[in-house]
């Protein structure tokens, strides 16, 4: 007997107590109404996986790019209330040609913005390039805090049974043991390969803890665990896990016993554990991420984007600062003091953590205030479903759910920046919508390159051979 899956109108909500945003609402809507509902247009083969990777892209780049045009290449002058549009500048905007108004008819009031890529995926593969060099940067500033520590270097690979369809070669393997459709069993597998992560490091940590308390070691820069994390697929298109962690030398015999546990408790046969000795442990990471720079690694990112429900990038924290604090204040020395900037980068230190210092000795401050913030918890509501027998109450649940909605929102507290002052002056203020003038052309130059030069950034390239 067929199920009828009605559709739920979430625009009809009047249960909940709290402001949900349309984005949100959105959000709910399309899960609950695809509870159930097999996704029958998985790909089946790695052709027709790789054909959808690309034909994504490229239809996400040219919306992304519409969206830029829309949103963000216009400036309101504080002073005179007027707004400047940038996009049609020669030479401000590098994606200009890519966009057109099209005339519906003799009046001219009748137009219609359009948007065609001229090289299709271009705009997001540039987007992705500048992420790629926050991450390396990122990189680099965790290995210079942890310069005194041991780098254990650790790749998980997935069991052949349950996941490996193809080898490398693109045959079928004569191991897999599975009735999933290729592209859900890689979407099966990258999700457990953060699972993996996730046991290994609360594993490892939950050990180091008990290990201090036991034997009196209260230094918390010994104690604390610094970590980066990276999935990449096979040329088989299955994932595996990178990882990088920062221990100190006491606790290595606490971590081969965590990675052992991590092994049985999966059933992984293909692993590989090694202490990092010649090498930083940055320009060893960095083979990975700076694949990801360069438009002959576009599969990487396609893969990425396509896949993008799991985190393909993890890391530890910044000591003193966050992501969004870092890129303001390089935004304005690199527009306002750009002397600093290319002297940081022609030194040794990172220069995520020369921008941190600038933060802690008190030449920025920024004024924040806490904001309550909520999050729907789609995957209590998802396990709750699956434990429902009789899967024609299907609708029943739903109804429930919106009735019930409260009983699966988080609600927590976050900060939100209000203001920038750089020494006494006051850069940017929220309230009243004021900030100075900088502009973003990322796309374009890419100004986060944390490398000095060009020449450095190919002595990487020619140095690794990547997979």
């Amino acid at each position: 007997m067929s199920v009828n899956f009605s559709k739920v109108d979430v625009s009809l909500l009047n249960f909940s107590r709290y402001n949900l945003s349309d984005k949100q609402l959105n959000s709910l809507q399309y899960n609950l109404n695809n509870l159930g509902i097999k996704n029958l247009s998985y790909a089946d083969t790695i052709k027709e996986l790789k054909n959808k990777l690309e034909y994504s892209y490229i239809v996400k780049s040219s919306k992304l790019l519409e969206y830029f045009v829309k949103n963000n290449l216009k400036s309101k002058n504080i002073k005179t209330n007027k707004v400047k549009d940038y996009s049609l500048q020669n030479g401000m905007f590098k994606y200009a040609n890519d966009f057109y108004y099209d005339v519906k008819s003799n009046d001219i009031n009748e137009v219609e913005l359009k948007f065609k890529e001229y090289k299709k995926g271009d705009f997001l593969s540039n987007k992705d390039k500048l992420y790629s060099y926050k991450k390396i940067a990122k990189v680099m500033y965790l290995d210079y805090v942890n310069k005194q520590k041991e780098k254990v270097f650790i790749t998980f690979t997935l069991p052949n049974k349950q996941f490996h369809k193809y080898n490398k070669n693109g045959f079928e393997t004569n191991t897999y043991n599975s009735k999933d459709k290729f592209e859900e069993n890689v979407e099966k597998g990258l999700k457990l390969l953060n699972e993996i992560h996730r046991y290994f490091y609360h594993t490892l940590k939950y050990k180091i803890r008990r290990y201090c308390k036991s034997n009196n070691i209260t230094n918390k820069e010994v104690i604390n665990i610094d970590f980066i994390k990276i999935l990449e697929p096979h040329k088989s298109l299955d994932g595996h896990l990178h990882s990088l962690f920062y221990i100190d030398k006491t606790f290595l015999n606490i971590v081969e016993e965590v990675y052992s546990m991590t092994i049985d408790n999966f059933k992984l046969k293909e692993t590989t554990y090694e202490i990092l000795k010649n090498a930083k442990a940055s320009t060893y990471l960095n083979k990975y991420l700076l694949k990801t720079t360069k438009s002959e690694n576009l599969f990487y990112n396609q893969y990425k984007r396509y896949f993008s429900k799991t985190r393909f990038f993890t890391s530890s924290n910044f000591r003193h600062t966050n992501q969004e604090k870092i890129e303001i204040v390089y935004k304005f020395l690199n527009q306002y003091k750009p002397k600093i900037i290319k002297y940081f980068k022609r030194g040794n230190i990172p220069i995520y953590y020369q921008i941190e210092k600038i933060i802690l000795k008190g030449y920025f401050r920024f004024e924040e205030e806490k904001v309550k913030r909520i999050s729907i918890n789609f995957q209590a509501i998802k396990e709750e479903f699956e434990k429902l027998k009789n899967k024609k109450n299907i609708n029943s649940f739903k109804r429930n759910i919106l009735k019930n909605i409260d009983n699966y929102i988080k609600e927590y507290n976050s900060k939100a920046i209000q203001k920038v002052y750089f020494k006494k002056w006051l850069i940017y203020n929220k309230k009243h919508n004021e900030q100075i003038p900088i502009y973003n052309y990322e796309f374009e130059k890419l100004k986060i390159n944390p490398f000095s030069i060009e020449k450095i950034e190919e002595g990487y390239f020619n140095k690794y051979q990547f997979i």
